[in-house]
C-alpha cells in the first residue's frame, strides 16, 4: 500500500526521473502499483516521448499493449518518422518473430489511421503474393479480416493464400475449419464472381481447384454452382490426369 501510495503521488512531478521510475513499475510484480503507474502516466503529458521510445523499443506484447493504452490517451498527432519507425516494428514483429507482439502495433496504427494504414497492409501483402510468400500474405491480409477494409477483392486475395499456405486433406472434420473455405463460401454467397476468379487465378494448381469444389459440391445452390464450374473446367482442361479424371467423377455425382 505505501509503494501504491508512493506510485500514486509520484504522478503529481513532471520530471524525466520520475517518468523513467513510472515505466519502470509497468512490469512490476504488484498488479496493483502496475495500474496505479499506468494512471500516472496516463494523466502526465511529459511522458508521452518517453512512452514512445519505451514502446519502439518494446519486445513483451503485454507491456506492449500497456505502453499502446496509455499513449492513445495523450496527444495523437506524431510526425511521420514515427509512425514509419512504429510501422517497421509491425512488419518486423508479424514477419520474424512467432508471437503476437504484432498486435499492440496493429491495434496502435489502426487507432491513428485506419485508412492509412490500410494501404500499407495491402501494398506489403501485394509485394509477397508477387514473390509468391502466400504465409505472410495470409497473415498481412487477416489483419484486415474484420474491417470493412478488406473488400471482395482482397478476400479472395485472403483466401487464395490461404489456400496456397497450408496442405488440404478432404476429411470432413479437416476442411470444416478451413478458413479459406469459409472465406470464398461468403463470397459465393454475394455477386463476386467467385467462380471465375478461382479459374483464372494462375496460382492455384488443379489440386487446389478441386480441394474447392469438392467441398462446394455438398454445400447449398450457390456452392454447387460454383462446383460444377470449377469441375467442369478441370475435366476440360486437365481431364488426362488423377485430378481430372476425379473432376469427371465427382461431376457426374452432382445433380443436375
Amino acid at each position: 500500500m505505501v509503494k501504491r501510495f508512493a506510485v500514486q503521488k509520484l504522478g503529481g512531478f513532471e520530471s524525466g526521473a520520475v517518468v523513467k521510475t513510472l515505466i519502470g513499475y509497468l512490469t512490476d510484480d504488484s498488479y496493483a502499483r502496475r495500474d496505479q503507474a499506468t494512471t500516472s502516466l496516463k494523466k502526465l503529458p511529459a511522458a508521452r516521448t518517453a512512452l514512445m521510445k519505451e514502446f519502439l523499443e518494446c519486445d513483451d506484447e503485454r507491456k506492449a499493449w500497456t505502453l499502446a493504452d496509455i499513449l492513445l490517451v495523450h496527444d495523437r498527432s506524431w510526425k511521420r518518422d514515427t509512425t514509419d519507425a512504429l510501422w517497421k516494428q509491425l512488419q518486423d514483429a508479424l514477419e520474424e518473430r512467432d508471437d503476437r507482439l504484432y498486435t499492440a502495433y496493429f491495434h496502435f496504427l489502426n487507432s491513428l489511421d485506419l485508412e492509412a494504414l490500410a494501404q500499407r497492409v495491402h501494398a506489403r501483402a501485394e509485394a509477397l503474393r508477387k514473390k509468391k510468400d502466400f504465409a505472410t500474405t495470409a497473415k498481412w491480409l487477416g489483419l484486415l479480416k474484420d474491417s470493412p477494409a478488406l473488400d471482395a477483392n482482397s478476400k479472395f486475395a485472403l483466401a487464395v493464400a490461404e489456400l496456397k499456405s497450408h496442405k488440404h486433406a478432404l476429411a470432413a472434420t479437416i476442411r470444416r475449419h478451413d478458413p479459406a473455405l469459409e472465406l470464398l463460401r461468403g463470397l459465393a454467397r454475394s455477386a463476386f464472381p467467385a467462380g471465375e476468379q478461382l479459374r483464372k487465378e494462375r496460382s492455384l494448381t488443379p489440386e487446389e481447384l478441386f480441394y474447392v469444389a469438392f467441398n462446394f459440391a455438398e454445400g447449398d445452390a450457390d456452392e454447387k454452382a460454383i462446383a460444377r464450374e470449377l469441375l467442369t473446367h478441370i475435366a476440360a482442361k486437365h481431364g488426362r490426369t488423377k485430378t481430372g479424371k476425379a473432376a469427371k467423377n465427382k461431376l457426374r455425382l452432382l445433380p443436375s
